[in-house]
């Protein structure tokens, strides 16, 4: 792991990712390789994973295509050497630790995929599906949309700490979009993680009035998740008095409940928090 050269570390390395990102057939699958092989998967789990990914990407299915890329990401996800998330990938720092690593660079992907792809099952009906809508996007600019959908409530659970939570998820969302980023330091972060206003001290307040004002304005009741030792709540901004503002009628059940720490870095894989569950009606 010290000495393996990726896309993060390597100018030699960031050249053959940029080429590749030009190519196209089987020349331009060597992302997952190039970026997190020894770290996040051995050499040979990268392989893997580019090779089926170069298989499904010549599937002439279209239909088929987000069941197999969602068996690619599971299988990936059950192999990947990381805490729970993938800010970062564990190291062998000592004979269990190196077990554990050793564990999961002996995965086979081709077995897991298969085995996710068995998994996978269509829920409801089909005219119930029809009747789904998804969407990613900010969750300020489709709060500004809600009148375009028949939307019954809306439920918010927004991030609580100053952690950016992609840094998180980097890895899947590399994997998904296969778009050879620009990418730096160990952890193999994209240059263009998403940075939300929630998780920042100066616009956190304001994101919220917003989000807030927008559901309210809609006539659309919210449901709100938020710990008492949430960012806002921290900073002297009480939630309960930023719902009552904007809501005619705000409910609040306080839960005990434990937060996972994403990878235990004090000694503790989690930490006892006070969940604050609220009920508003415009």
């Amino acid at each position: 792991m010290r000495e393996a050269d990726h896309v993060g570390n390597s100018d030699a390395w960031r050249g053959r990712a940029e080429e590749a990102s030009r190519r196209k057939g089987i020349e331009r699958y060597k992302l997952t390789t190039l970026y997190f092989s020894a770290g996040y998967f051995s050499t040979a789990q990268a392989i893997e994973l580019d090779s089926i990914r170069y298989a499904i990407d010549q599937c002439e299915v279209s239909t088929s295509r987000d069941g197999l890329l969602s068996a690619w990401i599971a299988a990936a996800a059950s192999a990947i050497n990381a805490p729970g998330h993938t800010a970062q990938y564990l190291k062998p720092r000592n004979s269990s630790s190196y077990i554990r690593v050793r564990r999961q660079w002996q995965r086979r992907i081709w077995a897991a995929f298969l085995s996710k792809l068995e998994s996978l099952e269509k829920v409801g009906t089909k005219n119930w599906r029809l009747g789904n809508v998804v969407t990613s996007e900010d969750a300020l600019k489709l709060s500004q949309k809600l009148h375009r959908y028949d939307v019954g409530a809306v439920y918010a659970d927004p991030p609580y700490t100053r952690d950016q939570y992609s840094r998180f998820y980097h890895v899947y969302e590399t994997l998904y979009r296969y778009d050879y980023p620009s990418s730096s330091g160990a952890g193999r972060y994209r240059s263009d993680r998403f940075v939300t206003p929630f998780s920042h001290v100066t616009t956190a307040r304001r994101s919220f009035e917003q989000l807030f004002s927008l559901v309210a304005e809609a006539q659309i009741p919210l449901v709100l998740s938020y710990p008492s030792n949430g960012l806002l709540e921290m900073r002297g901004c009480p939630v309960l008095e930023l719902l009552r503002s904007n809501f005619s009628s705000v409910a609040n059940t306080s839960i005990d409940h434990y937060h996972s720490t994403l990878g235990a870095s004090n000694g503790n894989r989690s930490k006892p928090a006070k969940e604050n569950i609220y009920v508003c009606i415009p």
